[in-house]
């Protein structure tokens, strides 16, 4: 968690960074979009923020565990599926900008006559804009490590409350999904 909330405001300053820079030609209309997006980047930081103090106070009582999950779900789903709607605009723009293809709603690449230093700005600035998503799908797999250490020091009563709590997180990153892909719908 610390780590991603680390991530998240290297993103912020980055996009930010982005937006004053003259060499992207943005109209004031994509510097908007970036800032909404940044705005949206201090959300999930506040939110996987709280998640992170909630899960160390988790220590030991594990229905606790799955009701954090449960309890973040409406926040995490609409926190998620807003800022998964602005990044992919984020990249779109900035990857015509950059001289690259898009169909539809997707950037596909760059063409071989990009200009190089836009190009290469590209590459880090989507690799940061995938992390957050990224983040609910390993909940997932820490909870999936935290079950098969519980099996193997035979607790029962923990391994069904973690069971429970992958099922939670599991409806989370579906959901998200298709909050994102019924937003991609009306878009079209």
């Amino acid at each position: 968690e610390c780590q991603l909330c680390d991530d998240m405001e290297k993103l912020v300053v980055t996009l930010s960074a982005t937006s004053q820079e003259k060499q992207w030609k943005l109209r004031p209309e994509h510097v908007k979009l970036i800032e909404r997006t940044c705005d949206s980047v201090q959300e999930l930081v506040r939110l996987h923020s709280g998640l992170r103090e909630k899960m160390a106070m988790f220590a030991g009582s594990p229905i606790s565990l799955t009701d954090i999950f449960m309890g973040s779900q409406e926040q995490m789903v609409t926190v998620h599926g807003e800022f998964q709607t602005l990044s992919t605009c984020v990249m779109v723009v900035l990857q015509k900008k950059a001289g690259g293809q898009v169909i539809g709603d997707r950037a596909v690449g760059t063409s071989l006559k990009t200009e190089g230093s836009l190009a290469a700005a590209l590459a880090p600035i989507q690799d940061l804009l995938v992390r957050p998503s990224q983040r609910v799908m390993k909940y997932s797999l820490f909870l999936e490590e935290m079950m098969a250490d519980a099996r193997r020091s035979a607790q029962s009563e923990l391994v069904t409350t973690l069971q429970d709590t992958i099922k939670v997180v599991r409806g989370i990153a579906m959901d998200i999904n298709e909050r994102i892909r019924g937003i991609q719908r009306r878009e079209r």
